[in-house]
């Protein structure tokens, strides 16, 4: 009988649970990987689209200022994906200017990405304001559902509509006494607060 090492034994038993491990996931179906960008005052904000709901690998996030040398940022963790989608928010962004992006997972890699990055740079916009019947909420590229909430002076909730996944969404709101409201977009963790009148 053949002795083997305390080293050599836990060594097999290592790779008997990874092999355990890798095999509870489903085979890739896809052959590419969507993303969308979207600028966010002093952030970038990356949704990977998986379409999938098996995720079982990260995936890597690369970053280019001259689309030729890509280096890693970060990346989204399995407990980051949600409905088939995984976020990632760049916030090391140096300067304003043109960023590329790939996303890889397993052996997909995303094609290359590009947004032109601003500071200060807002992608909703809320109109007419002030509004007498309904309010609009322009939102490009809708790379994920948002919220929407609106509140009175006092603090209460006086209208609520979540996962909204248009470019533009109108709100109507006639039922609404003439006032001063917050409105609320809630994008994934951003939020964005504006201060509307109807009248």
């Amino acid at each position: 009988m053949k002795k083997i090492s305390w080293g050599a034994a836990i060594l097999r038993t290592i790779i008997l649970l990874a092999v355990i491990s890798i095999s509870g996931c489903k085979k890739e179906e896809k052959t590419n990987l969507d993303v969308c960008l979207s600028s966010y005052q002093e952030d970038i904000l990356i949704v990977a689209d998986y379409e999938r709901e098996d995720f079982c690998k990260r995936s890597i996030i690369y970053r280019s200022t001259d689309n030729k040398n890509y280096g890693v940022v970060g990346e989204i963790k399995t407990e980051n994906v949600k409905n088939g989608q995984g976020v990632f928010i760049d916030t090391s962004l140096i300067f304003e200017g043109e960023y590329f992006y790939k996303v890889s997972y397993g052996n997909m890699l995303s094609k290359e990405n590009a947004i032109h990055f601003k500071k200060g740079n807002n992608p909703v916009r809320i109109f007419p304001n002030p509004f007498s019947d309904s309010l609009t909420i322009a939102y490009n590229p809708t790379c994920m559902p948002y919220d929407a909430q609106i509140f009175d002076l006092v603090g209460r909730l006086v209208f609520s509509e979540n996962q909204i996944s248009t470019n533009q969404k109108q709100l109507h709101l006639t039922t609404l006494p003439n006032g001063i409201y917050l409105l609320k977009i809630t994008i994934g963790t951003k939020t964005f607060a504006y201060r509307v009148l109807k009248q």
